[in-house]
């Protein structure tokens, strides 16, 4: 059947790029259907001009076929996401895709779109929500809560990512019906490397977006904690970028730890990412809050072991055979994890790590999940 992936937001910090994690599920669900990616962004401008335009380009992402439309609208006074309702059905048109179903992603603009595509088409529609924190987005005022319950409501499926994401949710709204998938990787990408006795320092890896609620801060501080026997025997890399960088750069200078803990500011390539995880003896991963880090499931993918926190999130993710979990904005908890790991990573079963891993959230399986909710949803 024809699947229409749909996905927006508009071009702040406060709205996030869920870009990746959208191509991601849409390739799963390709696995089992054609499926046609459509990513429409509201961009302001100048008051005086009138009216509106909507640009659409096509493209191919890898074997992905995506077409972007660009909404230039007018200063809406709050009300984007209702013109976006309109908006959307217009560049669907311009596509020239007709959808057997509609599989939105983020709850507004975008649930109340597919909303209005369902009943104009009359197609079930199904959202997966990706936001860490649902509460954020969608209940800071009023109005908001309004448009976020009956986009929830309206929907056929509501899927969230995690279970501590459904669990806020359903207490948000608990008339939605829920089926959790968790997001998709690319195992092919992400798997065991070569095994070697590399010698020198026991490696660590943290792969997160420097900003404050990703609990850098507690890491740096458990690594200052650590004997200096074993701060000489850990090497630890954070790989990422954010608005908190320079506040984290002088905390590990004051810390004391800059010649164990290295900064690789900037974004990489999925091949760079799997690389690095692969060169890694395990991953830390200190968030205060999340929806479903993929990095810990790509990291588990690559055999690799990690310790990570009680964020509503991870704790669903890394079991016993996987990783430890401690509390969450606690550094004295992240140092005692750290000296666990140096001390037990080599006694992870990496081969069966990752073939767990891939049987769980490999492109083929959520692309099964998917069909599953997909064929439930148009059986006649």
């Amino acid at each position: 059947m024809k699947v229409l992936f749909l996905t927006a937001w508009y071009p702040t910090p406060q709205r996030p790029a869920f870009g990746v994690f959208v191509r991601e599920h849409a390739r799963a669900a390709q696995q089992f259907h054609d499926v046609h990616l459509l990513h429409v962004v509201l961009t302001p401008r100048a008051k005086q001009k009138a009216g509106r335009s909507i640009h659409v380009e096509h493209s191919r992402d890898s074997d992905l076929p995506v077409s972007r439309a660009t909404v230039s609208v007018p200063p809406m006074l709050g009300l984007g996401d209702v013109v976006y309702v309109r908006l959307v059905a217009e560049a669907l048109a311009q596509t020239g895709f007709v959808p057997d179903v509609i599989h939105c992603n983020i709850t507004l603009p975008v649930g109340l779109g597919a909303l209005y595509l369902k009943k104009k088409l009359g197609v079930p529609v199904v959202l997966t929500e990706h936001s860490s924190d649902f509460r954020l987005f969608y209940t800071g005022t009023a109005w908001a809560r309004v448009k976020a319950r009956r986009a929830l409501r309206g929907v056929d499926r509501v899927l969230p990512v995690g279970e501590g994401q459904r669990k806020m949710m359903e207490v948000f709204e608990p008339r939605a019906k829920y089926v959790t998938i968790p997001n998709a990787i690319d195992t092919n990408m992400f798997c065991p490397g070569t095994n070697s006795d590399r010698a020198g320092p026991i490696q660590a890896l943290t792969v997160l977006g420097l900003w404050e609620h990703k609990g850098i801060q507690f890491f740096l501080q458990a690594c200052a904690r650590l004997p200096e026997q074993s701060q000489r025997a850990l090497q630890l890399t954070i790989l990422g970028s954010g608005p908190y960088e320079k506040e984290l750069f002088d905390l590990r200078d004051q810390l004391g730890i800059a010649g164990s803990v290295h900064f690789l500011p900037g974004s990489r390539s999925k091949a760079e990412i799997a690389t690095l995880m692969r060169e890694c003896d395990f991953l830390v991963h200190p968030s205060l809050r999340e929806a479903t880090p993929c990095v810990i499931i790509k990291a588990m993918a690559c055999g690799k072991p990690v310790l990570a926190t009680r964020c509503g999130a991870s704790e669903y993710l890394v079991g016993p055979a996987s990783g430890k979990i401690v509390n969450k904005g606690d550094a004295d908890a992240l140092a005692a994890g750290l000296l666990e790991m140096m001390d037990d990573y080599r006694g992870y079963d990496a081969s069966r790590l990752a073939e767990m891993t891939a049987l769980k959230y490999s492109y083929e399986a959520i692309g099964r999940r998917f069909d599953e909710v997909y064929r439930e949803l148009t059986a006649p």
